[in-house]
């Protein structure tokens, strides 16, 4: 228990120290600078003056605060302004970007325009009323009149269009065609119910036709059947993504091949149908991202090729359990494919990397020969049905380039060789945007059907004496292939 002495004598010691703690504790609490500025008047200081002063300084302090959280504020805004400037300025530059380019396409296709009339047969140039994704030329045997075209459009209603163009073969010159013209005609319509994406037409019937839809369903409609009758035989479904690769079987004429943007690739018997719907008769998943293209091998019904954003092109046999016989890599996404319609072991592919490749199927590992000319992803390639070394390609640099793989290696004086390597033999300018989809006319020669997103269709006729000194056939030494195998 403590003592009542030990508390006053402690009483007595709080008061002799409670000054020196007062005064600590104010300049702890005010800070030193404060208090020594006080303690010049002396030590009888009040602490309602003490009070007072604080009073003041935070004032002061407060005002200090507001004037720099202003300058702060002036400063963001200035720099918001700065910001916004650079963003006119980005603006700005884009704009003058895209003007500089569309000069250049201006510039480029009247370049095309003023020689058309030299490196062309004839060129039909018609603006639709609406863009056509895909374009598909109806096989007529003869060189006559009334060629057919089957085009879609890309808003609603949207529909399929039975195209008729009056072409003869001894007509020459560029033909810019409007809607009423006499040269081309509609003779019918299909309404559908979403956009067509790609059409393929039954290699055995013709007026059979398949259009894949944005919705990953594919129509398909009979053009036999009366124009008052509905055409469509029943819809393939089965795809839960959209996508372009469509393609009919030319021996098995009822089964068609499908890859989509789900990664499948299904077959389909068009006669199994139920209640209007075509269920897939096989599923096959062979590739890890979208498939882009797919074909059928032509010189084996059981065999077709793929080709997906994996970066590969695969050969598949119906008839062996694993399928997959081939795997062909590309440096990026492969986008279309197309197998050589005489010789078994060429195929040529489209890749995103802004080139075509020849390859030889039973050496996958390296291609034959690679086309660089293309300055934008290429989406299309197809062989020319009239020879054996030509195909075309198509790209979203705005250009269709006809090459020739017997000029591969050809020796060239640095004039020719500055427009482009020996197997470029001809490139199409006539289009100003992406060159959507194009079409091979087997009725005349030279002759090319494409449409781009500027909602163009051209007819185009190749002077085939611009690029072609002799039309050869193969060499086998040109190429350094093996003699032809056994595919069977």
């Amino acid at each position: 228990m403590r003592d009542i002495d030990d508390f006053d004598n402690n009483e007595s010691k709080k008061d002799e120290t409670i000054e020196p703690i007062l005064q600590q504790g104010l300049e702890s609490f005010l800070g030193g600078g404060l208090f020594q500025s006080l303690s010049a008047f002396g030590n009888d200081i009040s602490l309602d003056t003490l009070s007072k002063t604080e009073k003041e300084n935070q004032k002061e302090n407060q005002k200090e605060k507001e004037k720099e959280k202003e300058k702060d504020e002036d400063d963001d805004d200035e720099d918001e302004d700065d910001d916004e400037d650079e963003d006119e300025d980005d603006d700005e530059d884009e704009d003058s970007e895209e003007d500089e380019e569309q000069i250049e396409i201006e510039r480029d296709w009247k370049e095309w325009r003023q020689t058309a009339d030299l490196i062309y047969h004839f060129n039909f140039y018609q603006y639709l009323e609406s863009a056509s994704l895909t374009v598909r030329w109806i096989p007529h045997t003869e060189a006559t009149m009334d060629q057919k075209f089957i085009l879609t459009n890309r808003e609603s209603p949207y529909q399929l269009y039975i195209s008729s163009f009056t072409i003869q073969s001894n007509q020459t010159g560029f033909f810019e065609i409007d809607q009423d013209n006499s040269l081309t005609s509609i003779e019918r319509k299909i309404n559908v119910p979403s956009e067509i994406n790609r059409i393929s037409l039954n290699k055995a019937d013709p007026n059979i036709l398949s259009g894949k839809t944005g919705e990953g369903k594919i129509l398909i409609y009979d053009l036999n059947k009366p124009k008052n009758e509905d055409a469509l035989i029943g819809t393939c479904v089965g795809h839960t993504a959209e996508g372009y690769g469509i393609d009919w079987n030319k021996t098995k004429k009822n089964q068609l091949l499908s890859g989509s943007y789900d990664n499948l690739i299904n077959i389909y018997d068009i006669t199994s149908v139920s209640n209007g719907i075509i269920n897939p008769t096989q599923s096959i998943k062979i590739h890890d991202q979208s498939v882009e293209d797919v074909e059928w091998y032509p010189h084996n019904e059981n065999m077709f090729g793929s080709v997906s954003d994996d970066k590969t092109l695969k050969m598949y046999d119906l008839r062996e359990k694993k399928g997959t016989t081939t795997v062909i890599n590309h440096k990026d996404e492969t986008n279309s494919l197309n197998f050589h319609p005489i010789r078994e072991e060429f195929v040529i592919t489209g890749s995103s990397d802004n080139m075509s490749y020849l390859w030889d199927i039973r050496k996958p590992l390296d291609n034959i020969h690679c086309f660089a000319s293309h300055t934008d992803s290429v989406y299309k390639v197809s062989w020319y049905p009239g020879g054996e070394t030509f195909f075309a390609s198509s790209s979203d640099d705005r250009k269709i380039i006809l090459w020739d793989i017997s000029k591969i290696g050809d020796e060239q004086s640095e004039l020719d060789a500055d427009e482009g390597p020996p197997e470029l033999q001809f490139t199409h300018n006539g289009h100003k945007s992406v060159v959507r989809d194009f079409t091979w006319c087997s009725a005349f020669d030279w002759t090319i059907a494409s449409v781009d997103d500027d909602s163009v269709f051209q007819i185009f006729a190749v002077n085939p004496q611009v690029f072609i000194d002799d039309l050869c056939e193969f060499e086998d030494d040109q190429l350094e292939y093996f003699p032809s195998d056994d595919f069977d």
